[in-house]
C-alpha cells in the first residue's frame, strides 16, 4: 500500500514538474509581455523584461515618463487594444532565443503629423509675440487636434515583423532586448513620424 501511495505521489510530483518545464517557453513570455502591451500596462510589461535588461529597457521610463510623450499617452492608450500580433516561430540556442513575431498595429503617422503641424504653427505664432505655452495648453492642442482627425478618418493599419530577444535566468524566460522598431509598433508609429518630421525640417 505504502509503495502504491509513494508511486502515485512520485508520479504527480513528476507531472507537475513537467508542466513547470513546458510552461517556460520564451514564446509564452513575449506572448505575456505582448498581452500586456494591449492594455498598455506598462509595470506589467517590465515584469517580462530580464533583470539585468531592466535598467536598459524599461518601459515605465522610456514612455510613461517621457515628458514628451504624456499628452499623447491617453491616445496610445487607446489604440494600443487594437494591436493584433502572431508569434511566427521561435529559436532557442541553449538559454537564449529569439522570438519572432508579425504584428499588425494602427498607424497614426497623418493624425500625429497633423498634431505636430498644429501644435509647431501656434508655438511659432505666440513665440512670435512673446508668450509660451504652458504643458496644459500643449496637451489640449493635440488632444483636440487628434480627436478631430480621427472623428474625420478611420484607423489605418501597418503591418510589421520584429524579433524580440529572449534569456533564461534561474530556469525562466525573460524578455532581454528589444529595439526602438517595438516602440514605434506599440506608440501607433510616433518615432517614425517624429523622425520624418525632422528631417523634413532640416534644411
Amino acid at each position: 500500500m505504502k509503495k502504491k501511495l509513494f508511486s502515485i505521489m512520485l508520479a504527480a510530483v513528476i507531472m507537475v514538474s513537467m508542466v513547470g518545464c513546458s510552461s517556460s517557453k520564451p514564446e509564452n513570455t513575449v506572448n505575456e509581455f505582448l498581452k500586456n502591451s494591449k492594455n498598455f500596462d506598462l509595470a506589467a510589461m517590465n515584469e517580462n523584461i530580464s533583470p539585468d535588461s531592466q535598467s536598459n529597457s524599461d518601459v515605465v521610463e522610456a514612455v510613461e515618463d517621457n515628458e514628451d510623450l504624456k499628452p499623447y499617452l491617453k491616445f496610445f492608450k487607446k489604440n494600443a487594444q487594437k494591436m493584433t500580433y502572431t508569434i511566427k516561430e521561435t529559436n532557442i540556442d541553449e538559454d537564449e532565443a529569439t522570438v519572432t513575431v508579425d504584428f499588425k498595429y494602427v498607424d497614426s503617422s497623418d493624425a500625429l503629423n497633423a498634431a505636430f503641424t498644429e501644435l509647431l504653427k501656434v508655438a511659432f505664432t505666440q513665440a512670435f509675440s512673446g508668450n509660451e505655452m504652458s504643458d496644459e495648453e500643449i496637451e489640449k492642442l493635440i488632444t483636440d487636434t487628434l480627436t478631430e482627425y480621427e472623428s474625420e478618418n478611420s484607423d489605418k493599419f501597418a503591418e510589421k515583423t520584429l524579433d524580440l530577444y529572449c534569456i533564461k535566468v534561474d530556469n525562466k524566460w525573460y524578455i532581454d532586448d528589444f529595439d526602438e522598431e517595438f516602440f514605434d509598433v506599440l506608440l501607433c508609429n510616433y518615432i517614425s513620424s517624429l523622425e520624418n518630421l525632422d528631417n523634413a525640417l532640416d534644411f
